[in-house]
């Protein structure tokens, strides 16, 4: 994060990648240890839908676009835009 602005595009999105693999590997890893893999199905179903029932993903975008007109003054839109997506 301290150095992501100075990162160059392709070096910083193949970090995000890196990333991104290295915590599917580690979810995939657990599965596979779950003697059961049908609690883990029915967690997913049963969180899945209860998100969306309590619209956690909205009240997320708004607590990220109250915290960004609270401590972010005078950006630009794109970069508040990057301030919520990154929430």
């Amino acid at each position: 994060m301290l150095a992501g602005a100075k990162l160059p595009e392709r070096l910083h999105q193949t970090i995000i990648n890196g990333l991104g693999l290295f915590t599917a590997a580690i979810g995939i890893q657990m599965f596979i240890k779950t003697g059961n893999a049908i609690i883990v199905l029915v967690s997913l179903l049963v969180g899945g839908v209860l998100g969306e029932w309590w619209r956690i993903e909205d009240g997320l975008r708004n607590l990220g676009a109250f915290l960004e007109k609270r401590f972010i003054s005078g950006s630009s839109p794109a970069q508040g835009s990057r301030f919520i997506r990154g929430f």
